[in-house]
């Protein structure tokens, strides 16, 4: 995804520090979103930014950069130390400067409720991942990697926690509502994963 298109036609042994440079260097400053076809791939009627031609400029972040930098000078090192295809590791001489911390700003409870509506609407076959991922707090790999039953849910939730599949107000804050939180949870969650199976109405 980030090697192969900027290194993929370079001979290994004629790989040197300075083209992991230029490449690293492109990484910052190459819009993703149209080098990877990201806005392209998805329905004609949804794209919104380079596939018709107003550029988001979603170059990647610093960690991905550090991250594309350690998986190339890995399979290089391997190639040094088992296959012997190369005298020294080219990547192993780049370094990175450190990025500045950024502080982040959680989103507020209207914009994951427009976030999740927007999903919802769109059909988005990640919806029932991101429901899991805003009201249980659970991480990316801790929502892709549940057990699945094989009514569409993980083997923690049923369908017996929702009185109906009618989308509930998940997100008002009134005092009155905070306080039966976990049993509004717990339909939302039960709603995302009955439009996951395909159940909702």
């Amino acid at each position: 995804m980030y090697i192969a298109p900027y290194l993929g036609s370079r001979r290994l042994d004629k790989l040197t520090p300075r083209d992991a440079r230029q490449w690293l260097n492109q990484l910052r400053q190459v819009c993703q979103c149209c080098a990877q076809g990201k806005d392209a791939r998805r329905p004609e009627d949804k794209r919104r930014c380079c596939a018709v031609g107003r550029c988001c400029h979603r170059v990647a972040a610093p960690r991905t950069i550090k991250d594309a930098r350690d998986t190339l000078r890995a399979a290089l090192a391997h190639a040094v130390t088992e296959d012997e295809l190369l005298s020294r590791n080219p990547a192993g001489m780049v370094r990175l400067p450190v990025p500045r911390s950024v502080k982040v700003r959680p989103w507020s409870v209207a914009e994951a409720c427009a976030f999740l509506e927007s999903a919802r609407v769109d059909n988005d076959p990640l919806y029932t991942a991101f429901v899991l991922m805003l009201v249980l707090g659970l991480r990316r790999g801790e929502a892709l990697g549940l057990l699945w039953s094989g009514e569409g849910a993980p083997f923690w939730v049923t369908a017996r926690t929702a009185s109906d599949s009618t989308p509930p107000n998940e997100f008002a804050t009134s005092s009155s509502e905070r306080r039966s939180k976990s049993l509004r949870s717990s339909r939302l969650v039960t709603y995302a994963f009955m439009l996951w199976s395909g159940n909702a109405r």
